[in-house]
């Protein structure tokens, strides 16, 4: 799901983004998903961090967003 999720967000990332919390009931799925899209397709900006309810997960998010080189591949 977060694959089709993300390649969602390449095509309409306004629709996307008001669908993708109707498609993942699971809030730990969901949260790790706005992880997965922060560093896949917005790593420049937290926006979709705030989305994120795990502060952990959402701690993680902010920190890809300011120092994107430790994770890079």
């Amino acid at each position: 799901m977060c694959e089709h999720g993300v390649s969602l967000f390449v095509h309409d990332p306004q629709k996307a983004e008001k669908e993708i919390p109707t498609l993942i009931q699971d809030p730990l799925v969901l949260d790790y998903f706005w992880l997965k899209l922060t560093r896949e397709y917005n790593s420049a900006s937290n926006r979709y961090c705030m989305k994120i309810n795990d502060r952990i997960l959402q701690d993680r998010c902010v920190t890809l967003v300011r120092r994107p080189h430790l994770y890079r591949e």
